[in-house]
Parts: C-alpha cells; sequence; structure tokens
C-alpha cells in the first residue's frame, strides 16, 4: 500500500477530505462521508479537510508539507480529472514536484 511504503521511508501521509455542505454527499454528517478504513490511516497520519478542489486552497496543506520539509508529494486520489489534477498544478505552484 502506497502510504505505508511513506511510513516507511519517513514521510508524511495526509489524509485530505472534502467538507461541503449539509445534504450533500460532503457532509461530514452524511454516514458515507467519513474515510474508508480500506485506507488504514494511522493516529501520527495528518488528517486535512478541504472545501474545494485545490487541496492547497484555504488550507493548511502547504504551511504543514512546509514544516516537514517536503517538497515532492504524491497525490493518489478518486478524481483524478478534479481534484487530483487541481491539488498537483497547485503543489508545483507551491514549489513541490
Amino acid at each position: 500500500m502506497l502510504a505505508e511504503r511513506a511510513r516507511d521511508r519517513g514521510a508524511p501521509v495526509v489524509a485530505i477530505q472534502r467538507t461541503g455542505p449539509a445534504r450533500t454527499p460532503f457532509d461530514p454528517a452524511d454516514p458515507g462521508w467519513q474515510l474508508s478504513p480500506r485506507l488504514r490511516l494511522h493516529d501520527d497520519d495528518l488528517p486535512l479537510r478541504k472545501s474545494a478542489t485545490d487541496s492547497f486552497f484555504q488550507t493548511d496543506l502547504a504551511e504543514l508539507l512546509a514544516e516537514r520539509d517536503v517538497d515532492t508529494v504524491v497525490i493518489p486520489g478518486a478524481a483524478t480529472d478534479y481534484c487530483v489534477d487541481a491539488t498537483a498544478r497547485s503543489a508545483l505552484s507551491h514549489g513541490s514536484t
């Protein structure tokens, strides 16, 4: 699993989750909103909630990565043509490769 390989190398694992208004698929109160246990997240993984497709937009992601001297990111995800693409482009503009 990708997250396990990252942890084994001392890289931080950031679990990014989109939030949104009530009665939408992004509503934290919706039972389907929770991250899947199949991700096997650890207590020391870093949770990050976002409200837009770009994970850097109005979040602390840039600071979180800078604090850990991260300059390379791996961005897996389900919505490649939206969230992954927007975050990858934003990562580049924030100095990550």
